[in-house]
């Protein structure tokens, strides 16, 4: 997260077992999914931003805080939760 609002997402550097593409597909189109949120195709080759204020609807934070719940807990497991 920056000062000046928004997040970016480091896909190029994420570890196992997010480093594959499925998986950096999977978290994009997550992503995706979430209002206001929007991500070029070829997103995980890249570190694509997120504004914060593409999060300020309830709904839209929800899904963006379950998304990386989901990230957290892949972490923990040592590879991707369905």
């Amino acid at each position: 997260m920056w000062t000046n609002g928004y997040i970016s997402v480091q896909f190029p550097h994420m570890k196992p077992p997010m480093d594959t593409i499925e998986a950096k597909e999977d978290l994009a189109r997550r992503l995706r999914q979430i209002d206001g949120v929007s991500l070029s195709e070829d997103a995980i080759l890249k570190y694509p931003s997120i504004w914060l204020s593409a999060l300020k609807s309830e709904r839209s934070l929800k899904s963006f805080s379950d998304t990386f719940d989901w990230i957290i807990e892949s972490y923990r497991a040592g590879k991707l939760i369905e």
